[in-house]
């Protein structure tokens, strides 16, 4: 059986080490979630004539994320179009903005956003693990690397040796397999002794095992939060499947023991993702106790 420091994946083709690790960023480092959603109830309630109340708003900002980052992972767009678009389908007075008046109108909302980035209590831990390891470690996201890399400064996350993989850079998005590639070829680590940890099942675990690489799942229980990138499209309401289905799996597996090779998601290679409650749980795994 394969195993990338404790965590038992594949087959009985024998034993490797973690040579690499890529972590994703906004649901896994970084609570996204919780900082988008202050940020659209502060911004929303200073828009002139806004009249929807919090929760419209966050529902509806939410389903503009989705679908518009969603065309600018696809190419189908820029970043700066894709906030464009978000904002002037938020509401029915913002539809014949121009291209510098949406940019004004989404930057205050930007500003409560940053204001309010928080990193997950076990993420700074994790990654200093991480490095501490030997292992070359990088944070693989879908975004403008500029915001991102701003991200992780202030948010206490920039450690010396972690490298940043975002799409705006690679010019490639998860789950595409070259994006994977293009980060394990940054850190110097083939595919198959590299793991990637994240929260999205298609992006940071059925696309990492499409391109080769082992995969952890982090599925955050009821205190930490469901949800992907700013602009993923994914977010922790139980209606959604994904997050329902994540949901579900947690509490099974943890009660039969597997959170170590749990068979969550088959990959290209026949392997499965271990699914993980947290990072301090993926640490264990990765690096022992």
């Amino acid at each position: 059986m394969q195993r990338v420091g404790r965590v038992a994946i594949g087959d009985d083709r024998g034993v490797i080490a973690c040579a690499g690790l890529l972590v994703d960023l906004d649901g896994t480092l970084v609570d996204h979630v919780g900082a988008s959603t202050r940020a659209v109830v502060a911004w929303a309630r200073r828009l002139p004539g806004w009249d929807g109340d919090a929760d419209a708003a966050v529902r509806r900002w939410r389903e503009l994320e989705a679908v518009h980052f969603t065309r600018f992972e696809r190419g189908e767009c820029s970043y700066v179009e894709q906030r464009r678009r978000r904002l002037r389908g938020f509401d029915e007075t913002f539809a014949h903005l121009s291209d510098a008046e949406a940019d004004a109108l989404f930057a205050g909302y930007r500003v409560e956003y940053e204001a309010a980035w928080e990193a997950y209590p076990d993420a700074l831990t994790f990654l200093r693990r991480a490095l501490a390891s030997g292992a070359a470690v990088g944070v693989l996201t879908n975004g403008d690397e500029f915001h991102q890399r701003l991200k992780l400064t202030r948010v206490g996350l920039d450690l010396p040796g972690l490298r940043l993989f975002a799409s705006g850079g690679l010019g490639i998005a998860k789950p595409d397999p070259r994006a994977y590639r293009h980060a394990c070829a940054g850190l110097g680590t083939p595919p198959p002794q590299t793991v990637m940890i994240g929260d999205d099942l298609t992006k940071d675990v059925l696309g990492a095992e499409a391109a080769g690489l082992l995969a952890l799942h982090l599925v955050r229980d009821a205190t930490g939060d469901l949800a992907g990138h700013e602009s993923a499209g994914h977010n922790s309401d139980p209606s959604d499947p994904v997050c329902s289905r994540k949901a579900a799996l947690l509490p099974e597996f943890r009660e039969q023991g597997q959170l170590s090779g749990a068979n969550v998601t088959g990959g290209a290679r026949g392997t499965a993702a271990a699914l993980v409650g947290s990072l301090d749980e993926a640490a264990e795994l990765l690096f022992g106790g």
